[in-house]
This record gives structure tokens, sequence and C-alpha cells, in this order.
């Protein structure tokens, strides 16, 4: 079949990977992928995994009826057996212009868990409102990255009845532990064994809280606990002066690296000892656990999206915007470190990604998915019994 993908732009964040590896390991199927935007952080790996790039410029205002007819055309000359969108903003004007070119074999992804309203811009809080009436008309199916995903937009209207439970898979053979723990990825320097190496992959966004983050460093740090922490993602370097601010008002520049995009991430997971998610709100699926625990490193996790069912009780799961709890976690971690439970929990990390979230059964579930769609065929497994 003839896939297409709608999505915002190939920038370096979750979705846009998850994406990548499905068209990288699914086989039975062409890809074609719609970029709303002129984002290219992932332009050459998705044509090495072999799709074809459409980019549009729907951030210009004044040429968007341009580029709402040029998609329009270029759906009809493509003539896919699916149009498969990713997130809301391409949800929506996807499914809309699908819609206007003849389609109806429309699928809606969702990658958000919930919002945080006070950080959430109007124009996205006013789409999904729409999208959530929209939702009983344009698209068959509704795919949804966790459980959280679920629960949250049937809340706020959505057709609970299309949504088909997907998780994020990820390739054991790429994501996996390696003999060289605790280097450092900017310097390649062994730091002493003594000193954990904690992770935070993640870009410089309130939704990720660099704030609650950096207090619990704090506090770690004044309970004597050594350790560097390796700041990974966008604006995550010494440019971005508010963070570098947030940095030095807590004495902690000797603790921290900025190291900013990262590509390598398999050899960024194993830099780490620890790796903390610090996420105020928003992940639905975390990519960044799983990757992390595939490659047997353990998570300290905020209870947000489906973090907590990621990591099971391989690691440690906190309340957002803890700092306290946060520095209690890493002083348990630090001192785990150096005994046989810690190799144990180690390999169950990678054990339990092995188990629950492979990239085959992902792949898989999205083929059942779109072969049912084509076939016009309803008998889909809904959210609740998956």
């Amino acid at each position: 079949m003839k896939i297409l993908h709608v999505i915002t732009g190939l920038g370096c964040g979750g979705a846009e990977n998850v994406l990548l590896k499905l068209i990288k390991h699914d086989k039975n199927n062409i890809h074609y992928v719609f970029c709303l935007t002129k984002q290219t952080c992932l332009k050459h790996l998705y044509m090495q995994a072999g799709a074809s790039l459409y980019y549009f410029d729907f951030k210009n205002i004044f040429l968007f009826p341009y580029y709402s007819y040029n998609l329009v055309q270029h759906l009809k000359k493509i003539s896919p057996n699916i149009i498969q969108t990713w997130m809301y903003h391409s949800d929506l004007f996807g499914g809309l212009l699908g819609r206007i070119a003849g389609f109806k074999n429309i699928i809606w992804g969702i990658r958000h868990s919930n919002f945080h309203l006070k950080n959430t811009p109007t124009t996205l809080k006013l789409i999904v409102k729409l999208s959530a009436i929209l939702s009983y008309i344009i698209p068959k199916k509704i795919t949804v990255c966790a459980k959280s995903a679920y629960v949250y937009h049937t809340k706020v209207g959505y057709d609970h009845e299309k949504m088909v439970l997907i998780p994020n898979g990820f390739d054991l053979n790429y994501f996996k532990p390696t003999a060289q723990k605790s280097k450092s990825i900017s310097t390649k320097k062994i730091i002493p064994k003594k000193k954990m190496v904690i992770g935070f992959v993640g870009r410089f966004h309130p939704q990720k809280d660099h704030k609650t983050l950096l207090d619990g460093l704090m506090l770690a740090k004044q309970k004597g606990i050594p350790f560097k922490c390796i700041f990974v993602g966008n604006d995550n370097t010494k440019k971005n002066i508010h963070l570098v601010k947030m940095i030095k008002e807590r004495k902690l520049f000797e603790c921290i690296k900025l190291s900013g995009v990262r590509y390598n991430m398999p050899k960024v997971m194993n830099s780490f000892d620890l790796l903390i998610l610090a996420s105020l709100y928003g992940e639905g699926f975390p990519n960044v656990v799983a990757e992390s625990m595939a490659c047997a490193t353990p998570c300290v996790v905020t209870n947000v999206g489906d973090s907590s069912s990621i990591v099971g009780n391989t690691g440690w799961v906190i309340p957002p915007g803890n700092a306290f709890l946060l520095s209690q976690q890493i002083g348990l971690a630090f001192t785990e470190k150096y005994t046989k439970k810690w190799k144990i929990r180690c390999a169950n990390a990678r054990n339990r990604i092995k188990s629950n979230f492979s990239i085959q059964k992902m792949v898989k579930r999205f083929n059942v998915v779109w072969n049912l769609v084509a076939e016009n065929n309803p008998k889909i497994q809904r959210t609740k019994s998956i």
C-alpha cells in the first residue's frame, strides 16, 4: 500500500523519530511524507530510510492558500491508500485537506498526554478543541501512543471509540548496552568511578522543567553526592543565556556539561549511569526513557504520560515539580550503583523494553490498523481492550 504521512516538520522531536523508525522498519508499504514546515533536522535519515519527502511552508500565513492547494494536488497525484497524520496541527490540517482532496481513509496520530494550560499557546488550545469536534467526522481511526493520552483526550471530547493504542517501539539491535559506560560524550575522557554520570535529554522548554531538575541537582550536591550531569537537546548550550544563568545561580557549573543536539543516541545513552526525565506535563510516551532503558541505563522519571508504565519497577517514579524527591532518588541510585543490585536493575531495564516495546511490535500494530482501515473493516481493537 501507499501510506502518506503528514507531519509538522522533520525536527529532532520524539514523533519525528518514531515516524522515521516506522518507515525504516516497515517493508510492506511505500511511504510518502508531507512536511507542513521546512524543518529538515532528520531529512537525510528519512531519505536513507527510503521515504519520498515533500515540503510546504504553512508558517507563511500569506502563502497558506497556495500551499493548501499545492498539498491537495500532490495528494491527488500520489493517491495514497492511507493518510496517517502526526500531532495536532497535522491532524487538523492534514485531515481537512485530505477530505477536500477526496480521501476518506484518514488516521490521526496523537502524541501528547495532556497540557499545562499556563504554558500552552491559545492557538493550540483552539486547535485541540476543534479537533475534538472533528474527530467524530474526519478520521476513521485515531492512534495514540500512550494510555494517558487516551484518558486525557477522551475527557476533552475526542471520539474514544476510534482510538487505538500503539506504544512506541525500539530497535534493540541499535539501542543496546556497550562495554564502555560512563564516558563523557563530548571529551571522551573517563569520569572517575566514584562520580555518577547523570543524563538529561530534552529541549529547553517549560514542559521539560529545567528549573526543578537543576534544583534537584543542587540539593544532591549539597548532600555530598558526586555527579556530572550532561544536558543533551536543543538549546542546551552555553549560548542559552537563560539556562546558563539558572546553572550559575545554583552554583552547578562545574557539575554540568551542556552538549546541545546529539545524533548518535545509543552512544549518548551509554554515556550515562542514570537518566532523568523531569517533565511537568505533556509527555505521551517519552522515547528517551525507553531508549535509555534499552541501553541498560536506569531512569528517574516524573509521573507524566506513560513514564511510570515504561519504567515499571526498574527505576524510580516521582511526582512532577518535586526537587527534594528528585534529589533523594539520585542519592538512592548513587548508593546502589556500587552494589550487585545495580547490575540486576540495569539488566531488568533492558529486558522490560525488549519484552514490551520492540520495534517489530509497533510496526505490526500500525500495519494492522492500516490494513483494516483500507479494507473498511471496523473491527479494530480500541485502546481499552489493548
